[in-house]
């Protein structure tokens, strides 16, 4: 008996408080329909706002900008910008190759350049020696003096001698070189035209066309 009328206690209780139950969760339900929050963008500055849904419409300053936006419900929902968005890689430099023709020192070159070597040496000790005679000269040495003095002197003729033939080895050369059509280095002798200039009058020199008079006759320059 006692747990047939706790049984009916309980159904009771249960059918009383079933509708009250049904209340509340109908209105915990429209409590939270009424605290959906969205999102809409500034109309000015287009930073995301957020705010509840029963808010729309309403006139705010915006926390961006500082300016006064409305808050209204956005047909397409908004899209929050990527926190890293993707580093954009620079483009690859390009380049073109370029040919570059590089050929080997030649020889007329060579010889030049060693009759310049010879040229300078020959005065070099020539000079040395020269300079060792006068020492010589100063302590009454005139046997040792006058060797020195002839060594000096050859040795720079010896110098001068040998940078001529050399030079011109390197014109022979050149001129072989000319007639077959192939390329030289240097000048051939005799082929580079310097101008020099004069008065017709006194052949005074005249160092530049532009000048006016002359400095010996004072005849005035008329340009042709």
């Amino acid at each position: 008996m006692l747990h047939f009328s706790q049984r009916r206690s309980l159904s009771f209780f249960a059918c009383f408080l079933h509708p009250a139950i049904g209340s509340v969760a109908a209105m915990n339900g429209g409590q939270d329909s009424e605290n959906e929050r969205t999102k809409c963008p500034c109309t000015v500055c287009s930073g995301h706002l957020e705010f509840d849904v029963q808010d729309a419409g309403t006139v705010i300053q915006c926390p961006h900008c500082g300016m006064e936006t409305k808050l209204f419900i956005p047909t397409a929902p908004i899209e929050s910008p990527p926190e890293n968005p993707p580093r954009k890689e620079p483009e690859p430099k390009t380049a073109r190759i370029i040919q570059q023709t590089n050929s080997d020192r030649s020889m007329e070159a060579l010889l030049e350049g060693v009759g310049g070597t010879y040229s300078q040496a020959g005065i070099v000790i020539g000079g040395v020696a020269l300079i060792a005679a006068l020492v010589f000269l100063c302590k009454a040495q005139y046997g040792q003096a006058g060797l020195l003095i002839v060594i000096g002197f050859a040795t720079i003729w010896q110098g001068f001698v040998f940078s001529v033939l050399f030079r011109a080895g390197a014109e022979v050369i050149r001129l072989l070189k000319k007639s077959n059509g192939l390329k030289f280095d240097g000048v051939i002798s005799g082929t580079t035209i310097r101008h020099s200039y004069s008065c017709s009058i006194c052949a005074e020199f005249v160092s530049d066309r532009t000048q006016f008079n002359c400095v010996r006759c004072g005849a005035k320059f008329v340009q042709p």
